[in-house]
């Protein structure tokens, strides 16, 4: 069967061969392909080298339509406009596979996260504790201080009233003979 260039050429296209070149060119190219993946016998030796993909016989229009219906750009030769519908069925999978990987990045994050939160926590509480121990220990100082304080004042404020009564008893009185009693009612007086 003779392949007219157009033929030829999308041929080699779909194959990943250069396509320039007059068609004695690109039969022999295409040739060259056949022996290479059939052998030089007529054997298949496909374990060495993969046979690319059959050529479709879906015509440019039909691709065209297809493309266009995914939104997808509707330019370019055959062989890009099969290939661009395969991308986005490759870029699916490969979503799904970033999204898989992502999710679990996120969830060993999280757990990470998680992890630091319940140390910060820990420490907090431990923080919380310790100054609870520190608060309780100054209350316990203040109060002591408070209380010697009070002591002070009370002595401090019996020794004013003591000298007070000394002074307006002058150092005796009838009642108590002049030994200066604080419990007499005179030296009081």
């Amino acid at each position: 069967m003779t392949m007219k260039i157009a033929e030829l050429r999308a041929e080699l296209a779909s194959r990943g061969l250069d396509t320039k070149g007059k068609k004695a060119e690109l039969e022999a190219r295409l040739q060259a392909l056949e022996t290479a993946v059939l052998g030089a016998d007529g054997a298949d030796a496909s374990t060495c080298i993969a046979a690319p993909a059959p050529p479709t016989k879906t015509t440019v229009a039909e691709l065209r339509a297809e493309l266009a219906s995914r939104g997808l750009d509707t330019k370019g030769k055959k062989a890009e406009l099969e290939a661009r519908l395969l991308e986005p069925e490759t870029s699916a999978a490969q979503l799904t596979a970033e999204l898989r990987d992502l999710k679990a990045k996120l969830a060993e994050r999280t757990a990470k996260n998680e992890a630091k939160v319940a140390e910060h926590e820990a420490k907090l509480n431990a923080l919380e504790a310790e100054h609870e121990v520190k608060l309780s220990s100054l209350k316990a100082e203040h109060r002591v201080e408070v209380a010697a304080l009070t002591a002070a004042h009370d002595a401090t404020e019996q020794r004013r009233r003591l000298t007070a009564l000394t002074a307006r008893c002058g150092g005796g009185c009838s009642n108590c003979g002049g030994g200066r009693n604080l419990l007499c009612e005179g030296c009081r007086g």
